[in-house]
Parts: C-alpha cells; sequence; structure tokens
C-alpha cells in the first residue's frame, strides 16, 4: 500500500471555449471547465483523499494508503466520469498518477513528472469531440435554393442535431440574437450545453472571482439601483452612433466623450502573472506549502477582481449600459430593458485570465492591475504581463485571443530576460484585418525605422506618461490640441526615412495651435520615454542629463490616443 499524487488537467480550449464567437457559449465553455472539481466530488471522496489544489480547469489530489492497481483504476473512474458527465462530455480531460513518499519524495520532480505524462496524454488525445450524426436535423430551414444545412448554426463546424421549440438540448429559442431572426436556431450538442450553462449563470465567475454571494448583486448604485448582470452580445460592450434628437441626420455616440473612431470596438485582455511559475515552484518544496501559496494567490485575485468592481461602482461612467432584459420566460426573452455591466471574463486559469471591456476602457483596465499590491506570499517584485487587442465586436474571437496571447508573450520575454514590472504589448485592428501567421514579420514592418521590436512593449510607468502627455496636449476647450490630420502626418513621418525625430517635433509645434508649456512638452516627450519621469519634472538645465530621444513616445501616444479616454 502506497501514497499516489493523482493529476486531472483539461485541454484543448479552442475547441471547448473559443470555437464560437458567441458570448454565453465561451462564458458557459469557461465556466465548466473552472468548476471541473465540482461534478467529481462523489467520486473523488469514494476514496481517501486529499484535495491539494482545484480549479482553474485542474486538480491535485493526494491519495492515502492505496495499491498500484486500484489507484490507475480510480484514475480511470475520474476520467471516464468527467467524459460521461452531461455538461463536460465534449471537453477534453487528461490525467496522471505517480507515487508519493512523504518522506522520501521531491514534491518537485513529482509535479513536474505529472505535468510531462498530462503533455504526453494531451497529444495522443483527440482535439475535438464529435457527436451522433442526426439525420433528421440536417433540414433546410430557410428553403433557399432547397440546399440542405448540414452544420451548426454558430459553430459551424460539427454537425446540428435537433430541431424542436422546445428547451431541450440542442435547442436555442432565441429571437434576441440578431444573427438569427427566426424563432430557432439548430445547433449540434456542445453548443447547446456551453450556451445554456452560460446563459443560466452570466455572473457567476465574476462573483466567485470576487466573492460575492450568488444571490447577492455584483454591487448597487443610488440613482440606478442593483446592477444584476453583466452584457448578453459582445455588442453591448461597445459603443454605437445614434441619432441625434436635435437633427435626424446627425449621429452621435451613445456614451458621451468617447471618439466615434471607438464606435464599435472592444479591447480583449490577456492577463497573466510575471515569475508566478518560479513562485509556485519555490512553494512546491512540499504539498502544505503549495496548498498554502494556493491559497493566498487565489484571495490575491479576490482582492484584485474586488477592488476592480468597487472602483467600478465609484465611477460606473461608461462600465453601465441599458440593453435587452436578462429575465427569461424559457428561452424567451422579455420585452424589457435593464442596467448592465460591461465586463466579461471569458477565461480565468490559474494566474492567466481573459477580459473583455469596453474599447476606451481597455487601459483604464490595465491601470487597475498594475497597480502595485503587498504580495509577498506569491514572490517578491509580482507583477502583470498583458496583450491587448483592440478590435470590432465581430471580429473571430478565436483568433483574436491567439493574436492577445502572442502579445502577451513577447511582453512577458522581457520578464524572462531579466527586466521586471508591469508591462503591455498592443495591436490595433481596423474592420476584419488580422495580422496573420507570420506575426514577427508583420509586427516588424509597422515599426519606424529607428526602433527595434521590443519598443513595442509599454510598461506602467510610460503608460502614465502617454495619459498625462494627451492630458497636457489637449487645450482648456476639450479640443485635442493635436488634429487627428497632424497626428498621422506625424506618423507617416515616422516611418519614412530621413526624417529625423528633431524635423517633424519641431513641425509638429508650428503647425498645431500649442501654447508655449505645450510646446515644451513636445520637445521633452522623447527624452522622457526611456526614463519616464513626472512631467513637473522636466528641466531646461542643459547641464541636466537626458536619455538618447525615442521615437517609441510619438508611435505609442498617437496610435493609442483615442483609447486614452
Amino acid at each position: 500500500m502506497s501514497d499516489f499524487l493523482l493529476k486531472v488537467n483539461a485541454v484543448n480550449f479552442d475547441r471547448f471555449i473559443t470555437d464560437t464567437d458567441d458570448l454565453a457559449t465561451i462564458r458557459g465553455g469557461g465556466l465548466l471547465l473552472r468548476n471541473a472539481t465540482a461534478f467529481v466530488k462523489n467520486v473523488i471522496k469514494a476514496e481517501s483523499c486529499n484535495i491539494i489544489t482545484e480549479g482553474n480547469s485542474s486538480f491535485l489530489l493526494l491519495i492515502k494508503e492505496i495499491d498500484d492497481l486500484r489507484a490507475q483504476e480510480y484514475l480511470r473512474t475520474i476520467l471516464e466520469h468527467l467524459s460521461s458527465h452531461e455538461k463536460l462530455k465534449y471537453a477534453c480531460f487528461v490525467g496522471a498518477i505517480v507515487e508519493y513518499d512523504e518522506k522520501k519524495s521531491d514534491v518537485k520532480l513529482n509535479l513536474k513528472e505529472l505535468e510531462t505524462l498530462c503533455r504526453i496524454r494531451q497529444i495522443q488525445e483527440l482535439d475535438l469531440r464529435l457527436p451522433a450524426f442526426n439525420r433528421e436535423a440536417v433540414i433546410n430551414i430557410n428553403g433557399e435554393r432547397n440546399r440542405p444545412r448540414i452544420f451548426c448554426d454558430i459553430e459551424g463546424v460539427r454537425p446540428r442535431e435537433q430541431k424542436s421549440p422546445q428547451n431541450s438540448a440542442g435547442v436555442l429559442h432565441d429571437p434576441a440574437l440578431p444573427e438569427f431572426p427566426r424563432d430557432d436556431a439548430i445547433v449540434n450538442s456542445s453548443v447547446a450545453i456551453r450556451r445554456n450553462h452560460g446563459r443560466e449563470h452570466k455572473t457567476q465567475l465574476l462573483k466567485e472571482m470576487a466573492g460575492i454571494n450568488s444571490d447577492e448583486p455584483l454591487f448597487h448604485l443610488e440613482n440606478i439601483g442593483n446592477i444584476e448582470n453583466t452584457t448578453w452580445h459582445f455588442d453591448d460592450l461597445t459603443t454605437k452612433y445614434k441619432l441625434n434628437s436635435g437633427n435626424d441626420k446627425e449621429q452621435v455616440i451613445s456614451d458621451p466623450g468617447v471618439p466615434s473612431a471607438l464606435a464599435g470596438k472592444m479591447a480583449i485582455i490577456y492577463l497573466d502573472g510575471n515569475g508566478l511559475s518560479k513562485a509556485e515552484e519555490k512553494a512546491s518544496s512540499n504539498l502544505a506549502k503549495l496548498k498554502e501559496w494556493e491559497a493566498s494567490l487565489k484571495s490575491h485575485q479576490q482582492t484584485q477582481v474586488k477592488a476592480l468592481l468597487h472602483e467600478v461602482r465609484e465611477r460606473p461612467e461608461g462600465w453601465i449600459v441599458t440593453t435587452r432584459s436578462s429575465k427569461l420566460a424559457g428561452y424567451v426573452k422579455q420585452d424589457e430593458l435593464e442596467n448592465q455591466l460591461r465586463l466579461e471574463v471569458l477565461l480565468w486559469g490559474g494566474d492567466d485570465c481573459i477580459w473583455v471591456v469596453p474599447a476606451w476602457k481597455g487601459l483604464e483596465f490595465l491601470e487597475h492591475f498594475f497597480r502595485p499590491v503587498n504580495t509577498q506570499d506569491l514572490g517578491d517584485n509580482f507583477s502583470f504581463s498583458a496583450g491587448v487587442v483592440f478590435a470590432n465586436h465581430k471580429v473571430p474571437i478565436r483568433d483574436t485571443v491567439s493574436l492577445a496571447a502572442r502579445l502577451l508573450s513577447s511582453a512577458k520575454k522581457l520578464n524572462r530576460e531579466g527586466s521586471s514590472g508591469n508591462r503591455f504589448a498592443y495591436q490595433i485592428l481596423e474592420s476584419f484585418d488580422h495580422v496573420g501567421e507570420d506575426y514577427d514579420r508583420i509586427r516588424n514592418g509597422q515599426l519606424p525605422k529607428s526602433l527595434s521590436f521590443q519598443d513595442y512593449i509599454i510598461n506602467a510607468e510610460q503608460l502614465t506618461l502617454l495619459r498625462e502627455a494627451k492630458s497636457r496636449l489637449e487645450t482648456k476647450s476639450g479640443q485635442n490640441g493635436i488634429p487627428s490630420t497632424r497626428r498621422r502626418a506625424i506618423l507617416n513621418a515616422l516611418y519614412r526615412t530621413g526624417t529625423s525625430l528633431e524635423e517633424h517635433t519641431t513641425r509638429l509645434a508650428q503647425v498645431s495651435n500649442l501654447n508655449v508649456e505645450q510646446i515644451r512638452l513636445v520637445r521633452e516627450l522623447p527624452y522622457l520615454w526611456n526614463d519616464p519621469v513626472s512631467l513637473s519634472d522636466m528641466t531646461d538645465d542643459p547641464t541636466v542629463m537626458r536619455q538618447f530621444p525615442s521615437a517609441a513616445v510619438w508611435m505609442h501616444l498617437f496610435n493609442i490616443w483615442d483609447y486614452l479616454v
């Protein structure tokens, strides 16, 4: 009889979370994987075992006093239960088990062995689980060209399974869907299971992360009332054009103060903690410390999300939208309006998470997570890296999340090279464009000749500098001190060889309606970029040492000018 460590991981997220562009389906998939342990609690209790870590799409168990054959059978039972569970049967899980001796075993080596075995089994696992083919569902709904529709109306890959107006697996009776004006859309059961769960538990993940009881509202606003829910669709996160009540021909943005260039745009933010893997490895000297470290991480995450919701409550402008009601009569939405929070969590892993917020709130959101916090339990100098994509709400989510992950990786690379701190990389996608597969080549081609790839990365201090610089360059009347045409001209000059930084900054000061202080700021900004200080510390003293000027400040300031709301 021996003790064993058993680990189960959810894998191949692309086919269970981001395989559709439907918000409820994505939310439901992420929530189901996060709470996978809850679905096998009864199986886990069948043996004498302790849960070391759980949640975040994986769990680690210590099984006491059991022989090898029974331990292997126990692992098979857990995996079979997960793969046959009604809500998880289309997710992919892998598991591994190793013998453990509390006195002799090296916990770090045990955990690495478990992870390696899980990765090997992931390679052997099917990427996509297919439902049974239902011939009766392959029918022509619209009668267009008498051509049968075979694939799921939402996912478009796996075959549709059922057509029925009742609330049953495979059916979405949702007339509010703009893509499907008919009364019912036919989907496969994988989409139906996740979408149903995502609709029924809209705010569960956010409440779990913030430590809010499921029956309580997210928060209360004096002039509005309780904020109970988040949005229904990605387009609810964006600002839109609407007709001006005084002039039917004039369109204005539905959110006051938001630039018209951001209409229909959202920000997809992929966040990951820096150095947490090393901190976790350090805590893995024994299982008790690992369990304590995991609890500290969850407590820190809860504190951050609580603080985020508190900030939203204190300054709700732009975070709250009045849109379709979340109340359902069966599967048909009641014709009501309600106030909803523009904040979505697509995935929350161990220390990484994917958020979606309005485009003009993206940088403000980052600044919240970039604030210094006391994190002694999580390791010294704890910080975040992020990849941010500003894009139209109709972009393919899977490709956009993949791009955000690449941007995150480029930001984390600087931390791995010894430069610590909060930083992010961003990409602005106009319309439906995409950077393609050769990411590095495309990104390098977008850089001015004088800059290197690492100049794409912005740290927390530089973001503060950009925000303060924009504020100072705006005139008192509220109009931009630098017209958009001039900003574009300066950007064009940056990308032309033979144009010096001094030339176009001088030209900028000449053609723009700037006052003396603003002109001085324009001339100083390039020197402040690599060593950001408060703009109040600028000096005219020629004896003060200043770093070589960087054109990166102009590239970033004018690229994200509209997003610095």
